[in-house]
């Protein structure tokens, strides 16, 4: 059953919500030119439930196992980078020689989506994982919401674009293996794209007039937030499962330099564009907001926020706060 409105748009997130759908899927991607990335056309493969882990460790393999979810946007899924490069990756490694104890971090980062989704995906997902813990790094993905005026329910992006295709027919042309192959053999004829994978997002943004004044969160968006945080708390406690919320770190500084300008996009309101001390501030309110919430409610928090340089080149958390959190 689908909740259609006059324009027959299909909502995302009533009454439920897949990620990729169908699968196993293996897309190609090129980062391009990005600091700390490795160059080169990378293969990432999507499980059933489209996301990264590894669905062979969709169950428990032994009772002394820890096993830990993360869960948010593309700074968990971590899409253009190796998979041994990941966080998630890190986290287990770090995680298993810490504790001496088999270890499974499962990664369910889907880039671009906020606490809407996440809620879906704790509710299906992670709770169908049998994990110990579940982290939740969240933050920059749901500034539309906090900024806005109007229920989460109700934004112009909780619904689906009209298709200009059948889904059967979408499915075939996309998800084939004649489809992937020839995809892939397309986009392995060179070792590396012309430009990064974020270069018509940046046009984008680019093209767009400067805001003339600051954008600020509202009162009733950041209540919006703080619900949707205190549900998937709740979510995590009805299934047995511990929860740990992450501030979510900023790679811009106060003063960005030209390279880091070249990779600042999406931040924009549609019209206009948000600028990076803007944005900067925006990030730091919805962490002030996670942080005095998991105070208020007694959730483990950590502020990875703070502990991450802001600049390009990427810091792994450190696995301290997790471990000493169970």
């Amino acid at each position: 059953m689908c909740i259609r409105d006059r324009a027959s748009r299909v909502h995302r997130y009533l009454p439920s919500w897949t990620a990729i759908g169908g699968g196993p899927r293996t897309y190609a991607n090129d980062p391009g030119v990005l600091s700390g990335v490795t160059p080169g056309i990378l293969q990432n493969e999507f499980n059933s439930y489209g996301f990264l882990y590894d669905e062979a460790r969709h169950r428990r393999a032994s009772e002394d196992e820890l096993r830990v979810a993360v869960v948010g946007g593309s700074t968990v899924e971590c899409g253009m980078l190796r998979a041994e490069k990941r966080w998630s990756a890190v986290l287990q490694s770090r995680l298993a020689d810490a504790l001496v104890r088999p270890t499974t971090v499962l990664n369910l980062g889907i880039s671009a989506q906020d606490t809407r989704t996440h809620l879906a995906t704790t509710s299906h997902i992670v709770a169908d994982l049998d994990v110990d813990v579940c982290v939740f790094m969240i933050g920059t993905n749901d500034l539309g919401m906090v900024t806005s005026t109007n229920h989460p329910m109700l934004e112009h992006d909780a619904f689906y674009r009209p298709q200009r295709f059948s889904r059967a027919l979408q499915d075939l042309l996309r998800g084939t293996q004649i489809s992937r192959r020839l995809r892939y053999i397309r986009e392995s004829t060179t070792s590396t794209l012309t430009e990064p994978y974020f270069a018509k997002q940046a046009a984008f943004q680019a093209s767009l007039p400067p805001g003339t004044d600051d954008v600020f969160p509202t009162e009733s968006g950041l209540a919006n937030y703080v619900r949707n945080v205190i549900s998937l708390a709740g979510l995590c406690k009805e299934h047995g499962i511990e929860v740990l919320f992450t501030t979510q770190p900023c790679m811009f500084p106060e003063q960005p330099s030209a390279e880091e300008l070249a990779t600042y996009w999406g931040c924009h309101t549609g019209t206009r564009q948000i600028s990076p001390s803007n944005f900067r501030a925006l990030i730091e309110s919805v962490n002030d907001e996670l942080m005095r919430t998991c105070k208020q409610r007694s959730y483990a928090c950590t502020d990875l926020a703070s502990e991450v340089p802001s600049c390009l080149l990427y810091t792994s958390p450190s696995p301290r706060d997790l471990s000493t959190s169970r």
